[in-house]
This record gives structure tokens, C-alpha cells and sequence, in this order.
């Protein structure tokens, strides 16, 4: 049964997801420069940017794993400040995503700061970004493609084996109400996202 209201168990989920992106970060080799085409397109130097992925009814009702029925990712003037600071801090991409639910319900905005990593087993060869809360709720990987669609992912393939993680989306750090866990749900864990007005984000 999908759970697509809050999480009864915020803190320890909060760990579950750090220790799995503390092992995710020493297991991605480092970044490469050579495979940035995809993300220079999909994020141009100094431009908002929007993705976006509707789910009707129909593909609901045949994907009953599935919690969410619209993402909307968001590189917009606040990300932008966050990637012009002077300092290690400073994403190489900043970004900030928002849900809809099956149930009705919204979670989000997540803010995300994200690092160009190389091709995994998962990327089709390509480079992809990867992406941490500034909350601490864990990580996702996007992943850009050069047809104006990205892809969302939670956890992924490690030396051939699945390893799950688990990324929280919630509205402000400091209050756990109302977040909603993308990975929990078997139906929640990959997702095609294509290029939208900036204004259908926000």
C-alpha cells in the first residue's frame, strides 16, 4: 500500500537516508568534465530552468506503487544565489523540487544542491548530477538528457545489486510535518521529467 501522506518516523529516516548518501558519495568516482553537454543544455550558465511530469489517472491506476502525480524541479533566482556564493558551499547546480500526491496532498518545495558525477551503471553512459537536501533528507540523482526530457532517480545499481535509498521532501529543515519519502514506494523511484515554462514551476 503506498504511504503518500507524512512519514511517522522522520528521524529516523533523516539517518537511514544520511548514512546512504555518506556511502553513495565514497562510492561515485569523481567528477568529469567531458560529459557535460547534457547538463550545459539542460541547465544553461545563469538561466532558470523548469521540469516538470504529470501523472493522469490512467497511469495511476495501472502503477498503484506509485505516490506521486506531479514533480515540478526548479532552478530559479533563489538557486541561482546559492550557486553565485563565494565558496566551497556553493553548488555547481542548485535546484528545488515539489510534489503532488495521489492523495491530494503537496510536499515541498525541497531545496537540493547538486555535483556533476560520472556515468554509473544506471546512466546509460552519461554524466549526471548528484544531488543532496540542504536538509539532510537524503540525495537524488538527475540525470540529463540531450531531448529536452531528465530523469529523476532514488537509489540505483551498485556492482550489479539494487540499493534503495530514500530522499524527504518537505517544505522548511526545521519541521518535519507533512514530508513525503521518494524511494519508499517501489513506484517512487524513477521518473522522466521534460523542459517547461519557468512559470509552470512555480
Amino acid at each position: 500500500m503506498v504511504n503518500a501522506s507524512v512519514s511517522r518516523r522522520p528521524r529516523e529516516r533523516r539517518a537511514a537516508a544520511a548514512k546512504v548518501v555518506a556511502a553513495t558519495f565514497l562510492l561515485v568516482v569523481p567528477p568529469a568534465a567531458a560529459q557535460d553537454g547534457d547538463k550545459t543544455l539542460a541547465f544553461p550558465k545563469g538561466e532558470q530552468s523548469c521540469f516538470r511530469r504529470v501523472y493522469d489517472a490512467g497511469h495511476l491506476t495501472r502503477n498503484r506503487g506509485q505516490g506521486v502525480a506531479e514533480l515540478k524541479l526548479l532552478r530559479g533566482s533563489a538557486e541561482l544565489a546559492r550557486e553565485a556564493l563565494d565558496g566551497p558551499e556553493a553548488p555547481e547546480i542548485g535546484l528545488r523540487l515539489t510534489l503532488r500526491l495521489r492523495s491530494g496532498g503537496r510536499a515541498g518545495p525541497e531545496a537540493f544542491d547538486c555535483n556533476s558525477r560520472d556515468a554509473d551503471e544506471s546512466s546509460d553512459g552519461k554524466g549526471f548530477l548528484q544531488c543532496a537536501s540542504v536538509c539532510g533528507r537524503g540525495s537524488i540523482d538527475v540525470v540529463p538528457g540531450g531531448d529536452g526530457r531528465l530523469t529523476i532517480r532514488i537509489g540505483g545499481p551498485v556492482d550489479g545489486r539494487f540499493v534503495p535509498d530514500a530522499a524527504g521532501i518537505g517544505r522548511r529543515c526545521a519541521d518535519d510535518r507533512g514530508v513525503y519519502w521518494l524511494g519508499e514506494a517501489t513506484g517512487d523511484r524513477l521518473f522522466v521529467l521534460d523542459r517547461a515554462p519557468v512559470k509552470e514551476c512555480r
